[in-house]
Order: C-alpha cells, then sequence, then structure tokens
C-alpha cells in the first residue's frame, strides 16, 4: 500500500481517527513525542507553482454579497451552497492567502465542495479595507502605532459572524462549521484560534503557512505572543484546540517567492515545511512539560507544494472522512 493514498489511509483507520491521523503516521495520543515527519531538508522540491486566474465559468456560480456585521469594515463574500441540499448542509469558511484572491480560492473549493456535498464561505480581506499583513494574518489586533485595538475592531472575531450571516442568507439550520486557511489564510486561523476562538467550529485546519505564531511568550508578536494581549491562559486553552497543522510535503523551497525571510521568520526553519513541522512540535512540547492538554494534530498532503487547490482534497478529507 501507498503509505501515502490518502483514500486508502483513511479508509483503513476510519472517519473516527481522523483526531489523531499524519499522512504516513501512525495514529499517537496527545503531548506524546512527535512521530517521525519528512525530514525539514527534504531532498526533493516541486518547481514553483505558478498562480492561476479565477476560472470565470465556475465564478458565475457564487453567490456575491457583503458581510457589514461587525465593528471594522466590510467584507466581500464568495459563497455556494449545492443546489437541493438540505438545512442541515455542512458549511466550510475559507481562508484566502496573501494575494487576497477569494475569487481564485472559490473556484479551487468549489469543485471539491460540489463532489463532497458541502457549502463554502469564503470572505475576501482586500487589501484596500485591509492593509498589510497587520489587518489582515495577524487580525488586527494592533493598530499601525502598536496599539491595541478594542477587540469588537479585531478581524480575529469575524468568522463566526460570516457564517451566521451565510446560515441567515442560506435559510440554514446548521450550527457549526468548518475552518480553513491556507498560506497568510493559515495564519490567520492558527492565530485566530488564540486571540478570538470561534464558538461555532467544529475544527480548524491552518496550512502552509509562512511563519507561526510560535507558542511562546517570550518572542515578539506576530513571531509569538510577547507584546499582545494574550497569556498563559490564552496559550494553555489554544494548545487544546482541535486544530490540524496541514503541510504538504514539498512545499519546502527556501526561496520561494512569498516566504518570509525576516529574521524571526528564518528561526522558525529555512522554508514552510520545517516551520509547520517546528511550529507543532514546540507546541506539543509545551503541553507535555506543563501537563496540559494539547488538542492539535498534524497531517501531510504528500508531493503538493505552495498549492492551495491541490491541497483541498486533502483538507476535506480531513473534515469529511474519504470521499
Amino acid at each position: 500500500m501507498d503509505q501515502f493514498d490518502r483514500r486508502t489511509v483513511l479508509g483503513a483507520l476510519g472517519t473516527a481517527s481522523l483526531g489523531a491521523v499524519a499522512w504516513g503516521v501512525p495514529g499517537r495520543a496527545a503531548a506524546q513525542p512527535a512521530a517521525e515527519a519528512p525530514p525539514a531538508s527534504a531532498p526533493l522540491r516541486a518547481p514553483p507553482t505558478p498562480l492561476a486566474s479565477a476560472d470565470p465559468a465556475i465564478l458565475a456560480l457564487a453567490d456575491r454579497w457583503t458581510y457589514s456585521g461587525w465593528a471594522g469594515p466590510p467584507i466581500g463574500v464568495f459563497s455556494w451552497m449545492p443546489p437541493g441540499a438540505g438545512r442541515d448542509c455542512r458549511v466550510m469558511l475559507v481562508y484566502h492567502g496573501v494575494n487576497r484572491d477569494a475569487d481564485r480560492y472559490f473556484t479551487q473549493w468549489q469543485p471539491v465542495a460540489a463532489r463532497r456535498g458541502f457549502a463554502i464561505v469564503v470572505p475576501e480581506y482586500s487589501v484596500a479595507a485591509f492593509p498589510q499583513a497587520i489587518n489582515y494574518n495577524q487580525g488586527r489586533v494592533l493598530d499601525s502605532d502598536g496599539r491595541v485595538r478594542p477587540r469588537s475592531q479585531w478581524a480575529f472575531g469575524t468568522p463566526d459572524g460570516l457564517f451566521a450571516a451565510f446560515r441567515r442568507r442560506a435559510r440554514l439550520q446548521t450550527t457549526r462549521y468548518e475552518l480553513f486557511g491556507h498560506s497568510a489564510g493559515s495564519q490567520f486561523v492558527h492565530r485566530a484560534l488564540l486571540a478570538a476562538p470561534p464558538r461555532r467550529t467544529t475544527k480548524a485546519i491552518a496550512a502552509n503557512a509562512g511563519f507561526y505564531t510560535w507558542p511562546a511568550l517570550d518572542r515578539p508578536w506576530p513571531f509569538g505572543l510577547q507584546g499582545a494581549p494574550f497569556g498563559e491562559r490564552d496559550l494553555r486553552a489554544w494548545l487544546a484546540r482541535d486544530m490540524v497543522v496541514l503541510l504538504g510535503t514539498l512545499d519546502n523551497d527556501p526561496q520561494h517567492r512569498s516566504l518570509n525571510r525576516d529574521p524571526p521568520a528564518m528561526q522558525q526553519g529555512e522554508h514552510r515545511l520545517a516551520r509547520g513541522n517546528g511550529f507543532f512540535e514546540a507546541g506539543q512540547a509545551l503541553a507535555a512539560e506543563r501537563g496540559w492538554t494539547f488538542g492539535w494534530t498534524r497531517a501531510y498532503a504528500p508531493g503538493v507544494d505552495h498549492d492551495n487547490a491541490r491541497m483541498a482534497p486533502f483538507a476535506a478529507d480531513l473534515f469529511y472522512g474519504p470521499g
């Protein structure tokens, strides 16, 4: 059996084991030493995946609307629900990358959602309304002068409101949703679970982040928690949350065009694969050291580089089982 065939592995383990599976890695108890992972410097590298444009035919399927139910700027939204879906239809929120291209993310996820029968909600945190990383993937926690904003203005607090707005719009009875982010969207997702944990998520997946907020109080925000309004209680709760760190095994290009190379990011590893492994293992080690509950899991997308479209089927299997 190919150890990296996602359907074979999931079929053998069963969906009940999804919370403890990493591709090619046996299930393991929380806060135990990490099972062997792909090496931080994998010998193979995929050539850079060119950025695709949004497919106009798929984009035409989107319901386009604006979410204004919070204290920050309006957020454009692309959403879709399977024709004939029941009022209990599953819903996934998808968070885009640094290019703020929710239209492209919508067109990459809609075919997956159509095959699997779930609805997608893809918000766009535009550069005009959310300039620079501080206002998107760093959540608007701090203003441009480094002052803490009121929590009502944190972008990290928007996922539950977006879900509620879509639920009303689609007349759904569904009460919970799945949360996925890739690249800068992965940065948003893993920090949102720390800063303003969504109350309605079943599980969150943070895929291929460029760098992470390390589970450390002595590293400066956003590379750690120092200087941000979070303390040990927040850190402990964060480590207990149901989050999957999903990594492409070929997302290991140290010269990738959008990779952050600031010294605090380089301290985390030379590329995204190394940084993701280090982030997960740092959280696991801290939980074990303190005797805290550890809810994170790690999974791999074999043969995938920094490519949201190719990560999507793996994320869907983690959320909904093999399909």
